[in-house]
């Protein structure tokens, strides 16, 4: 995987993962696949299966992956079925941005790696998590009409501005910016990492 990574252009990857608690249903994994697909960038799916509704689809989604993959080539995408390095992944040099479902964690993750992040929220509190990244002005949105309800279209679309548009620069210098005041945080100085977090997101909003 890292070895593949390797081998992309500098800040051309996407990296797509939901966690290791949600699992998208059919629908939205077939919109999901197509989104990527239709986008023409390079990236990584760290793709789960479950049962949905009690009934297993993982036989279908699999085939869903392979068709994927089969109709963009190995050079383009790769598609993961266990487990993968996101730490590893979140801080190399060819990555260009992150799809998230925006579970805490992976915010927490992202923002540390100074990676644009796209979100999908889902459920809990994903929403709000989304919300806060773009008040940070550090990631973007893919339009929804009712959460899990989006369009292969939608994806591909918010994939392309945030990796070749002005506004997706912005994006990065943000999260860039918002990583080295993490990284040069003491241990015990969480309070005025809040404050200066605060600020970033006034000094944003002024902006």
């Amino acid at each position: 995987m890292m070895n593949w990574l390797d081998q992309r252009k500098r800040q051309s990857v996407v990296f797509v993962s939901f966690g290791s608690e949600y699992f998208m249903t059919y629908k939205e994994m077939e919109q999901l696949a197509h989104g990527l697909e239709l986008s023409g960038v390079c990236f990584i799916w760290v793709a789960r299966f479950s049962k949905v509704n009690g009934e297993s689809n993982e036989g279908d989604l699999k085939e869903l992956m392979h068709g994927l993959v089969e109709r963009v080539g190995p050079e383009r995408g790769l598609v993961v079925t266990s487990w993968a390095p996101q730490r590893k992944i979140l801080v190399h040099r060819n990555l260009g941005a992150f799809l998230t479902h925006c579970g805490w964690s992976s915010v927490i993750e992202g923002m540390q790696a100074g990676v644009p992040m796209l979100s999908l929220p889902m459920e809990w509190d994903q929403p709000m998590n989304a919300k806060l990244m773009e008040e940070l002005g550090i990631g973007l949105e893919i339009p929804q009409h009712g959460l899990g309800n989006f369009t292969g279209e939608d994806v591909a679309a918010s994939i392309k501005q945030i990796l070749q548009s002005e506004s997706g620069e912005r994006v990065r210098k943000n999260a860039e910016d918002l990583a080295e005041i993490i990284r040069n945080r003491k241990d015990d100085d969480i309070p005025n990492l809040a404050n200066k977090i605060v600020e970033f997101v006034s000094n944003v909003k002024a902006g």
